[in-house]
Formats: structure tokens, sequence, C-alpha cells
């Protein structure tokens, strides 16, 4: 009780939340939040993508920078020194894999500028494909981190041929396994990822509804004609039991 009163007989300029947010206005280093957590993907996928924004992977060169004497070189093309920008952007090795991940998801662009550009990756027709472009490449991120600490800690040196094809099985197994909505074929995900969960036009649903309700129609003629099939066969069996009693009966008066 008396810690709530004296916080209340404290000034307005010193209440805590007060102070707390003078702490994080002024204090803190201002960060600015690039992308957006993804949920079809798991949370390694999202931290990666997180510390690629605010440059908080453990590079060489970050490496360097914290007093760790490493090799600056990147491990996937020996050529430069390894930074964020250079390993998933400027780097062959990595740009090869682009180009065999374009083939395949049509209308990624061809040469990212920034790493912002990349963690930002957005512009498709609804939301829900628009976080499954996303989420595909926040996994072309985890494939390409993945196969450079594999280069780096492996014995036997790794081929990046095919990074394409596992980028393509990974982001449909994560996809699939967290997604609310209806599966997603392995066949239609190969062929047009983009085309996956798109809102059907006015004149798709149009022609559906007027395919099934013909069909519906059809169905309903072929069953009355045979409904009118059966009657009149049913009708001629009555016809023809009622002559050979009458005849029947005929027989027998005129033997009586």
């Amino acid at each position: 009780m008396a810690r709530t009163l004296h916080y209340h007989l404290l000034p307005l300029e010193l209440r805590t939340h007060r102070i707390r947010r003078h702490i994080d206005n002024n204090t803190l280093p201002t960060v600015q939040q690039l992308g957006d957590w993804n949920d079809l993907i798991p949370r390694k996928a999202n931290i990666l993508a997180w510390r690629l924004a605010h440059g908080r992977l453990p590079t060489k060169v970050n490496l360097a920078k914290r007093g760790i004497g490493v090799n600056k070189e990147c491990t996937l093309c020996n050529i430069d020194e390894e930074t964020e920008e250079h390993l998933f952007l400027n780097c062959p090795v990595t740009k090869e894999v682009w180009n065999d991940f374009r083939c395949w998801w049509q209308g990624a662009p061809q040469t990212p500028n920034s790493i912002n550009d990349l963690v930002k990756w957005r512009g498709a027709a609804t939301k829900m494909q628009d976080e499954i472009q996303a989420a595909v490449f926040l996994v072309f991120l985890w494939v390409v981190w993945v196969h450079m600490n594999k280069k780096a800690h492996s014995s036997n040196l790794m081929s990046h041929k095919g990074l394409a094809n596992e980028i393509k099985i990974l982001s449909h197994l994560w996809i699939n396994a967290r997604i609310r909505r209806k599966k997603i074929d392995w066949r239609s995900w190969c062929a047009d990822p983009k085309q996956v969960h798109q809102k059907p036009s006015r004149i798709s649903v149009l022609s559906q509804e007027w395919m099934q309700n013909s069909l519906e129609m059809s169905k309903m003629c072929n069953w009355q004609q045979e409904f009118c099939v059966r009657h009149w066969c049913l009708g001629v069996c009555l016809l023809a039991v009622r002559g050979v009693f009458g005849v029947s009966l005929a027989c027998v008066y005129n033997n009586v």
C-alpha cells in the first residue's frame, strides 16, 4: 500500500512509463525493423533473416571485427572478403544458385540491389501468395547459409549444384507443415508455384457453377428417362398379364 501511495505521489516526470519511454527514445540505439516474421517457416530461418538484416551474422569479416583471427576470404568463392553483401549478393556461387532459383520461381528480380531488398521481397497478387513468396525467399537464404557452413566445417568439398532443388523441396515441406488452408500439391509446386492459392476469377467461378448445374440437369434428365422407361415396361407387362389372364378365363368358360 505504501509503495502504491508513494508511486502516485511522484511527479509525472518521474513515472516509470515516462522514464522507460525516455530511455527507449533517447538512450537505446534506434534499429529499423527490416522484414516481418513469417509463420510458414521455422524460427531458425526467421532469426537468420533478422540477423542478416541487422548485420549480426557471424561472417568472417564480422568475426574479425570481434577479435577472432580468421581468414577473411569467402568460403564459397575464395575471391573477396566474406561480408553479408558479398555472401548473399555478389558471390559468384550465390549468383549461380540465384539464377537456377529464378528458372523455377518466375518473377524474381534478376539481381537484388541490397540486403533490404532481399528481406522485403514482396509484391504478390494476394496476401497468402505474398507470405508464401517471402517464405520461399527466406528458405533461399537458409539453404545458402547452411551450404556455406557445411563447406567450411566439412572435410569433403561440397558442390553447390542442386541447391535450387533443395530450396524447392525444403520450402514445400515447411510451408505444407504450417499452412492452414488446402495443402499444396507437389506437382503444382514444381510446375508453377506462383499460381498456388491464387484467387479464381469471377469468370472461372461462373463457368464452374454452370458446368456443375449442367451436370446436375443431365443427371436429372437421365433419371427421368430411366423412370419413364421403367414405367412403360411395367405397363406393358401388366397389359400382357391381363391379356393372358383374359384368354385363360375365356378358355375355361368355353370348356365349361
